[in-house]
């Protein structure tokens, strides 16, 4: 069963406070997140360890309503959310702005948790504050973790935590911002499923969908609400595409025509909610199927994995000019001739090598309503397909039985470099399976 949200919260007198709506609002304030506690902070006052914080709550209730469709539906386009202590693009800080808490007010002492969409699931990333990074806020929070939780749960979760917020503001005549926040949270809860399917498509691509958004990107947004037989592919679009670019994207993956897959005799994937889990029980599944007692062995041509599976052939189709640059691909079938793989041909033989089994995957397990789109984007499908396609090539018990941490830096490149020649991977694919072999152990 997944795991949700939960926001408890208590009101508490907090006479210091000038803003009578903060005042209204103060509250003691605990959050979990699939029963882990985002809020455990230092006490910088006590010198010891809470759970609780106390702060207005209207301005977290504010934040959330205003970034409701993104915080839902968003995912992340990057491998992993940007951190602290990093250069942040434009659209990084735009982005931490929708999905962090601690966006919310900056002078309040909020968690720095982020929420979004990964397609399957709302995940949840909180990330510890530096030793002494903020002296002057009253507590300082001590840990960090991740957590994938119930969409229907977290929507609960925060539907309960505005309704007892706006009870505790007053009448809205008391104050335009209570006004302003009640009409904004009642266009939300009574939209119909046609305005929900339009802002779930806007908030997916990072759009607020009341916003002032081009006639053109309205028109594509509103494919969401008719019975669209490439609802994948659409989705995968919003989720690689930028309002910039995600009409242009659409109209390159349509134009390429691919078709979903025929009747397949597959097996299901895994039920774990993890992608990576997924992808790599997937993958050596299919190993050994081919290589049985060699199921360790290289395999130097991906076809061989294809066949095994029921692909009776991949063709990789080169097709520039792509309008997102972290698309890789567009892949489907051709009737029952095989799958294709359209897009750019990368230069690097283990690079191509790495973007077919990324393809097959695709082909055998996503395609059964159509096209998709191989991305960087950090959703469930695509991180099973990253998964599935480094487990293929390079397994990590390989990686993990030949690298010893141990090793000083000179001989982990040897043997990283000795690995990923032998197995036509990138230096990169083998790190990547040690340290996360490694997280794991």
């Amino acid at each position: 069963m997944l795991k949700s949200l939960t926001i408890e919260c208590e009101r508490v007198p907090e006479p210091s406070a000038i803003d009578p709506l903060e005042q209204r609002t103060w509250a003691a304030t605990r959050i979990f997140a699939g029963g882990k506690c985002v809020t455990t902070l230092l006490d910088r006052a006590t010198g010891k360890e809470t759970n609780t914080v106390y702060i207005p709550l209207f301005p977290l209730a504010q934040w959330v309503v205003t970034n409701w469709w993104t915080l839902l539906n968003e995912t992340c386009r990057w491998e992993r959310p940007p951190v602290p202590g990093k250069h942040w693009s434009d659209e990084q800080q735009a982005w931490v702005q929708r999905h962090s808490v601690r966006a919310a007010d900056s002078g309040l002492l909020l968690p720095r948790l982020t929420l979004y969409g990964d397609g399957r699931h709302i995940c949840a990333e909180w990330v510890r504050d530096e030793d002494d990074a903020y002296p002057n806020m009253p507590g300082q929070f001590l840990y960090s973790s991740r957590e994938l939780l119930d969409r229907p749960g977290v929507e609960s979760a925060l539907s309960e935590f505005i309704a007892k917020v706006l009870s505790w503001s007053g009448p809205g005549k008391q104050d335009e911002r209570i006004e302003a926040l009640r009409g904004n949270w009642e266009a939300i809860s009574s939209a119909d499923s046609g305005e929900k399917a339009f802002c779930n498509a806007a908030g997916r691509l990072g759009l607020d969908p009341y916003s002032s958004i081009e006639n053109e990107l309205v028109e594509f947004l509103e494919r969401a609400g008719d019975n669209y037989q490439r609802q994948a592919l659409f989705n995968d679009v919003l989720d690689a595409g930028a309002r910039a670019s995600s009409v242009k994207l659409w109209q390159w993956a349509c134009a390429i025509d691919l078709d979903r897959s025929p009747q397949m005799n597959m097996p299901a994937l895994p039920t774990s909610d993890l992608a990576a889990k997924a992808g790599y029980l997937v993958a050596r599944k299919w190993r050994t199927a081919l290589r049985g007692a060699s199921s360790h062995a290289p395999i130097a041509d991906i076809s061989e994995v294809g066949r095994e599976m029921g692909i009776p052939n991949l063709t990789f189709e080169e097709r520039n000019h792509l309008p997102v640059g972290m698309v890789r691909a567009a892949v489907g079938w051709r009737g029952d001739r095989g799958a294709v793989l359209a897009g750019p041909i990368p230069s690097r033989a283990e690079s191509r090598r790495f973007l077919e089994a990324r393809g097959l995957f695709h082909a055998a397990y996503a395609c059964s309503d159509g096209a998709r789109l191989v991305t960087d984007v950090r959703n469930w499908d695509q991180q099973c397909s990253r998964a599935f396609a480094a487990e293929l090539l390079i397994p990590q018990e390989v990686v993990l039985s030949t690298i010893d941490s141990e090793l000083d830096p000179d001989e982990v490149d040897r043997h990283v470099d000795k690995l990923a020649a032998d197995f036509g991977v990138s230096t990169h694919a083998v790190h990547w399976q040690f340290q996360n072999g490694s997280k794991a152990g």
